[in-house]
């Protein structure tokens, strides 16, 4: 079995800020939980993480790109995520997220800002060597490459449809419908002998994360092609 399992973030509100900071927070548009009903308690964690999110992403651009360019190990990279914290983006109180689902929120984002006009179909490519890959990266987890792979392996399936996953809005209908879009081609990408377990937001974390990757390269031609018969 192959599962994602990320060690948990606590934010708190700094609530000794200054006045010129509470300026800042204004213009970040902080984090607030949700409180519209019909919203499960997994639906409002999954929208707080991503405004959460969205608000490091104006204060910390630089420091979300090299968190985007890492391949991340839970331990040797843990100070790439607490850089990403940002107290002033919390309105109140304290916010409970996976490190993983929070570094997840970014590459959604990317996906948004960087990605919304490429239209790149991954099928006629071949899967990149990860292994290689996270081998040069200075730290690499080796449980993520059965992750990148299956996700190599979706996004091959149907780009499209991982594309319009991605990019749903969270905890929306369209995300629903998305994720009914791509689930025929879930079985089929999932090593024989092998059991996964995704919550959507893990799921969605996951093949942004592969979006973003393989549109960087076949922005820069390097992804090869794929072998006929293979």
């Amino acid at each position: 079995m192959f599962r994602l399992a990320f060690a948990v973030l606590v934010i708190a509100t700094g609530f000794a800020a200054s006045v010129s900071a509470q300026s800042r927070i204004d213009r970040y548009e902080e984090a607030r939980i949700p409180t519209a009903r019909g919203l499960s308690d997994e639906e409002r964690s999954r929208l707080a993480t991503y405004d959460y999110a969205k608000c490091v992403w104006k204060a910390k651009e630089w420091r979300v790109d090299e968190a985007l360019a890492t391949y991340w190990h839970p331990e040797k990279d843990e100070k790439t995520i607490m850089r990403l914290v940002e107290s002033r983006c919390l309105s109140s109180g304290e916010l409970t997220m996976s490190q993983g689902l929070f570094r997840g929120a970014f590459y959604l984002l990317a996906a948004h800002k960087r990605m919304a006009d490429d239209d790149f179909d991954f099928a006629p490519y071949a899967v990149p060597d990860w292994q290689a890959l996270m081998d040069s990266a200075e730290h690499a987890n080796p449980a993520s490459l059965p992750l990148l792979l299956f996700g190599s392996c979706v996004l091959r399936q149907g780009t499209s449809a991982v594309r319009d996953f991605v990019n749903s809005e969270v905890a929306s209908s369209e995300e629903k419908a998305a994720i009914g879009e791509i689930a025929p081609s879930l079985s089929g990408c999932i090593p024989a002998g092998a059991e996964v377990k995704f919550s959507r937001s893990a799921l969605k974390a996951l093949l942004a994360e592969n979006l973003y990757r393989e549109t960087l390269m076949a922005r820069a031609g390097a992804l090869p092609a794929a072998v006929p018969g293979n």
